[in-house]
C-alpha cells in the first residue's frame, strides 16, 4: 500500500517508479493512492478542507472497503508519512484488528518540522494573505521546474518536467495548494503524538531516506531514530541513500525497492546492493 504526496511523471510510475524496478509487481499486489489535492484524485475548492486525519480515515477506508487488504506493507512519503503516522494511531485503537500491518515503511517527510528546512515558496504559500494569491498565479510548468531543480537527483529531463507539470494541472491542481499545503500546520499541531504512536506501534518499521535532501534534511531522520525507533522492542531499521534527493522513490528506484523486498523477506541474510559509487547504509 503506497500513500503519495506529489504526482510524478509517467516515466516515473507516478511516483512510485519503484513498483517496476526490480519488479515487485511481479510478486506484491501493489495499490498507490492520490489523496484529494494530488495526482490525478479530484481538487475540491471552496469551503473543503484537506487534512491529514481526513486522509488517513479515507485510507483506512479504502483498506479495509474498497481494496479488502488483510495483510499489507504500508509505504508513505511526504505529507503520506504524517497520514500514515495518523492512520497508525486509528490502527492502534482497533479492539479487534481489521487487518494486519505487516510492515511500516517511511520515506523523506519532514515528520518532525522543527528541523524541516522549507522553502521559500513553502512558506509564502502557508501564508494567510500571500498564499491564496499565489496559489491563484501558479501554474504546473512553473512549479514542476521548481520541483526538478531541487527535489530530484539527477534534475528531471524536460520531457519529464511537462508530463509532471500536466498532472499538477489537472483540473486546475496548482489553484489548491494554498489549501493543501496547510497540512504543515496540522503537522505541528499533531507531529509528537504520531511519533509517540511510532514509538508504540508493534509493526516493524523501516526508516528509508536520501541524504540529498535540502528540504527533509537527514536531522530529520536521525531525530525520529533517535528519539521514537532505536529503542524499540519490535524490529526497526534505518537506511541512507547517498545518492538520492527528495525523491529517493525516483532517484534511485531498484536501490529502494530492494530495501523494502529486504524488508518484507522472512530471509534475514538478504542483502541489498546499491550501484557504483552509491552505496546504501544502515544506521545503528
Amino acid at each position: 500500500m503506497l500513500i503519495k504526496v506529489l504526482p510524478c511523471a509517467p516515466k516515473i510510475a507516478r511516483s512510485f517508479q519503484l513498483v517496476k524496478s526490480p519488479k515487485l509487481d511481479n510478486d506484491f499486489y501493489i495499490c498507490a493512492l492520490d489523496t484529494p489535492g494530488y495526482g490525478f484524485s479530484d481538487k475540491p475548492k471552496g469551503s473543503y478542507h484537506y487534512t491529514i486525519l481526513d486522509d488517513a480515515r479515507l485510507t483506512d477506508y479504502f483498506i479495509r472497503d474498497i481494496a479488502k487488504i488483510t495483510d499489507f506493507t504500508l509505504v508513505t512519503h511526504d505529507k503520506g508519512d504524517s497520514v500514515g503516522l495518523a492512520m497508525l494511531n486509528i490502527y492502534q485503537a482497533y479492539l479487534t484488528k481489521p487487518y494486519t500491518l505487516h510492515l511500516h515503511v517511511i520515506l523523506n517527510g519532514n515528520i518532525f518540522l522543527p528541523l524541516a528546512k522549507l522553502t521559500s515558496a513553502q512558506k509564502l504559500l502557508l501564508n494567510p494573505i500571500v498564499g491564496p494569491i499565489l496559489s491563484s498565479f501558479l501554474d504546473g510548468e512553473l512549479f514542476a521546474k521548481g520541483l526538478a531543480r531541487s527535489t530530484y537527483t539527477p534534475e528531471l529531463a524536460n520531457g519529464e518536467i511537462q508530463a509532471l507539470a500536466s498532472i499538477f494541472d489537472y483540473q486546475g491542481g496548482t489553484s489548491v495548494e494554498y489549501a493543501i499545503i496547510q497540512y504543515l500546520n496540522e503537522r505541528k499541531v499533531n507531529e509528537v503524538t504520531w511519533l509517540k504512536a511510532l514509538a508504540n506501534s508493534d509493526v516493524p518499521t523501516t526508516l528509508l531516506w536520501g541524504d540529498l535532501d535540502e528540504i527533509a534534511p537527514v536531522a530529520v531522520p536521525d531525530y525520529a531514530w533517535e528519539n521514537y525507533l532505536k529503542q524499540r522492542a519490535v524490529t526497526s531499521t534505518y537506511w541512507r541513500i547517498p545518492c538520492a534527493n527528495h525523491y529517493l522513490q525516483v532517484d534511485q528506484p531498484a536501490i529502494v525497492a530492494n530495501i523494502i523486498r529486504a524488508a518484507i523477506s522472512t530471509d534475514k541474510d538478504t542483502t541489498v546492493t546499491g550501484i557504483e559509487n552509491c552505496q546504501p547504509h544502515v544506521v545503528k
